[in-house]
């Protein structure tokens, strides 16, 4: 029987059988035998509400009753970026808080998360955390608290995290015991992008952006809680700031 589940379709293709994801769902996992470990669930579907949780309760269930490793969840909007506005942001944030409210189970036992086009209220991400209890991969691609929002982001098991665009004014980590790798791109406001907070086993770490407007990003101030970090990927597109960023980081890595 089979131990890995994957549904991965093309944006394209989930579109028009974004119905039958739901279905198939369903069908394997309540004809499976719960003594039979299944070690990876991966589902891609689009954020509607019916759908969302039919998908919802089937995986809530099977993490119940049989044994499931490691679950995934990336959750499409009929919107891609570039068409959403502010309008459709906050509704897709409602839906997916819907979502997570009417299907604990599922959320309790998910190790992996990729979110877009959302803009979610205050302390709404925070509670999401708190549902998503072995989440150890989170992605957000054009997700926010509302334009200037400050994320705080505090969770036990996180390994990885992954920002790209998005308005926040800070982005900071305040307690990530397990957290090894994060990668924040194209952030808007360059006064404090990220603050390190206790992040004891980061050891890589991503930024790019092309937005910074002349103000250096102080990295050895960044990194001063980092001092695992080892492995260190800049982007900077202002020929200002790239050289001196990388200057800056040079002692902390022995060049």
């Amino acid at each position: 029987m089979l131990s890995q589940i994957v549904i991965d379709l093309s944006p394209r293709d989930l579109f028009e059988m974004d119905g039958v994801v739901a279905e198939v769902t369903d069908k394997i996992l309540s004809t499976r035998s719960p003594h039979i470990t299944v070690h990876k669930l991966k589902l891609k579907f689009f954020l509607v509400p019916s759908r969302c949780l039919s998908i919802g309760k089937s995986v809530g269930l099977a993490m119940v009753i049989q044994k499931l490793d490691a679950a995934e969840f990336e959750i499409m909007t009929q919107k891609d970026f570039s068409h959403c506005t502010d309008a459709h942001r906050l509704l897709y944030a409602k839906k997916f808080n819907d979502f997570v409210s009417d299907c604990p189970d599922a959320f309790a036992g998910l190790t992996r998360l990729h979110l877009r086009n959302m803009r979610f209220g205050k302390s709404d991400i925070s509670n999401i955390l708190s549902h998503c209890k072995r989440l150890e991969f989170l992605s957000f691609f054009e997700c926010d608290e509302g334009v200037r929002s400050v994320l705080y982001v505090e969770h036990a098991q996180l390994v990885e995290l992954v920002i790209i665009f998005g308005k926040f004014e800070t982005v900071e980590l305040a307690c990530l015991p397990k957290l090894q790798r994060m990668s924040y791109r194209d952030w808007q406001y360059d006064d404090n992008p990220l603050v390190l907070g206790f992040v004891p086993q980061l050891s890589k770490l991503s930024l790019a952006c092309p937005y910074l407007s002349g103000k250096t990003l102080n990295l050895s101030k960044l990194l001063a809680n980092a001092p695992t970090v080892s492995d260190l990927y800049l982007e900077f597109r202002s020929e200002k700031n790239a050289p001196k960023c990388l200057l800056l980081c040079l002692p902390n890595y022995g060049l």
